[in-house]
C-alpha cells in the first residue's frame, strides 16, 4: 500500500452526500496558507470539453488537467475554490496504480492534495480519509467496505472545515477522530 501523507481523500456512501461541497470548502480554507492540488477520480467516461488539457489517454484511462472554472463539473468547482491545479481522472479501478505513478511526480510533497475518490483507498493510504453520508435513516448504498478505514465520518453535512489544517506536508485535524 502506497503511503501518501499529503493526501486527504474524500469518499461518500451515496450520491449527493456532500463530497464535492466538503472538498471545495476545504480547498478554500487550506488555500489561504498552502498550495492545494485537487484530484477528481471517476470510473465514468464523459466528454471533457474544450478547456481540459489531456495529459494521458488510453482506452482505459484519461488523465486531464481542468482549466475551466465556469462549468458545473466537480473538477471545475475545485479549481474555482482555489486549487492551484485540478486533475480530472476517468478510468476504472484497475487503472489507479497508473494514476498514482503518473501524478505523484507532478505534485510536490509540500502541496496539500484533496482528492474525491473512494476507490483510491484500496491502493493508497492517505494522510486523512473522510467519509460523507446523508440521513442516518437511509441505507448505505456504496463503499460500506471502506467506512471502517475512515478517520472521520460526517453525517448530514455536520462538520467544521476549520478543524482541518495542513502543515509540514501532512494533514491534521484539531479534533480527535470522529467516527460515528
Amino acid at each position: 500500500m502506497k503511503k501518501w501523507p499529503n493526501l486527504l481523500l474524500v469518499s461518500g456512501t451515496s450520491r449527493n452526500a456532500g463530497k464535492t461541497t466538503f472538498a471545495c470548502k476545504l480547498i478554500k480554507h487550506i488555500a489561504k496558507s498552502n498550495t492545494v492540488v485537487a484530484i477528481k477520480i471517476t470510473p465514468h467516461f464523459h466528454e471533457l470539453g474544450c478547456f481540459a488539457n489531456v495529459l494521458y489517454k488510453s482506452e482505459e484511462l484519461v488523465i486531464s488537467q481542468e482549466m475551466d472554472t465556469d462549468i458545473p463539473k466537480d473538477s471545475s468547482k475545485m479549481l474555482a475554490a482555489g486549487a492551484s491545479k485540478v486533475y480530472y481522472i476517468q478510468g476504472d479501478d484497475s487503472q489507479l496504480e497508473k494514476v498514482i505513478d503518473y501524478l505523484k511526480p507532478l505534485i510536490p510533497n509540500t502541496n496539500a492534495i484533496v482528492c474525491e475518490s473512494a476507490a483510491l483507498r484500496s491502493i493508497a493510504e492517505p494522510g486523512i480519509l473522510v467519509f460523507m453520508s446523508i440521513d442516518r435513516s437511509l441505507p448505505i448504498k456504496k463503499n460500506s467496505d471502506k467506512i471502517s478505514l475512515a478517520d472521520y465520518h460526517y453525517w448530514d453535512y455536520n462538520y467544521s472545515i476549520e478543524d482541518f489544517d495542513f502543515n509540514d506536508g501532512e494533514w491534521k485535524n484539531k479534533k480527535s477522530n470522529s467516527i460515528a
